[in-house]
């Protein structure tokens, strides 16, 4: 094929990937080489180049060095340098544990059939437990009034007993009569008892009300933040379509923003706008996700490759607008 019929959208990638900066970060030049080599024929080009992949996507270093895009070119330890130090960990050296050879894979980002990228299902985010209603507490009877005593009638007052004037001195005559004694003073009625009330019923002990479960601490969600990057001149056509694996096994999302350092990879340090998913959403709905070993969220989406505008949660640009 010449250059004039290489297809342009391969040569736009291949600039863009030679500006990221994830390969710029590299020590020298031949790392970057060497590194965009390394995804090429490990993602895309080993069917191309009669290169074997293990179902893992592994293939042992000392068949990849007498490849002719590596040989005489570099050494296990240059593999090795790159592996070490790229930023974004896209490969995994091992060795493998039947013939003891050295063997590497990219983690994630094949567009080659029957890989399998050792991907750990997602199968749900943590959700905040329910906190059971208090049953409302019985309302108390209302205890009956005391009917009134009724009033006791007044004591009629006692006459009062005339004072007995005292007798004047008579000189002795003959005796006198006797002067008839005074009349006793009728002994005083009694004054009826008054008829004690009805006895007050007991006022029944209130339940005491249960307390109130206390709320379990919420554990931290695994995934709070999925997001994928692109650019602006691509995100009209996402925001009807949705994104697309296109060619790919997968759509990638980070675990976090380009400012979070615990994001390893995922996303494009140069992306210009931040499409943020509604992971528990999707999951409900039935997509299937993974993370690679490297941290990135993957899915295939839908039964056409795609995620739809419905699961995303907010879209935002590197300048922090909506």
């Amino acid at each position: 094929m010449t250059v004039s019929e290489y297809p342009i959208s391969k040569i736009m990638r291949s600039l863009n990937l030679l500006l990221r900066p994830s390969f710029c970060s590299m020590s020298n030049k031949s790392d970057i080489k060497l590194s965009k080599a390394l995804s090429w024929i490990l993602r895309h080009g080993a069917v191309k180049e009669d290169l074997t992949l293990s179902p893992e996507g592994y293939t042992p270093v000392a068949n990849l060095l007498q490849h002719r895009l590596f040989k005489g070119q570099y050494k296990i330890t240059d593999i090795q340098r790159v592996v070490e130090t790229n930023d974004k960990q896209r490969f995994k050296l091992r060795v493998n544990p039947l013939t003891h050879a050295l063997e590497i894979r990219a983690n994630q980002g094949h567009s080659l059939n029957g890989v399998s990228e050792g991907l750990t299902p997602i199968l749900e985010v943590p959700k905040v437990p329910k906190v059971h209603k208090v049953s409302k507490v019985a309302k108390v009877a209302k205890v009956p009034k005391e009917p009134k005593v009724p009033k006791v009638a007044k004591v009629p007052k006692v006459p009062k007993v005339p004072k007995v004037t005292k007798v004047a001195k008579v000189p002795k005559l003959p005796t006198m009569p006797k002067v008839p004694q005074v009349a006793k003073v009728p002994n005083m009625p009694k004054v009826p008892q008054v008829p004690k009330g009805p006895q007050v019923p007991k006022v029944a002990k209130v339940a005491k009300v249960p307390k109130v479960p206390k709320v379990p601490k919420v554990a931290k969600a695994k995934y709070p933040t999925v997001v994928h990057g692109t650019y602006l001149n691509s995100y009209q056509s996402l925001k009807k379509e949705g994104l697309s694996r296109m060619s790919r096994q997968h759509i990638h999302f980070a675990k976090g923003t380009p400012g979070d350092k615990t994001v390893i990879s995922g996303l494009r340090r140069d992306a210009e706008v931040f499409i943020y998913l509604d992971l528990q959403k999707a999951l409900d709905d039935g997509l299937k996700f993974f993370e690679s070993e490297n941290g990135v969220i993957l899915t295939a989406g839908n039964k056409d490759g795609y995620i739809l505008p419905k699961y995303f949660l907010k879209v935002t640009s590197n300048t922090g607008k909506n």
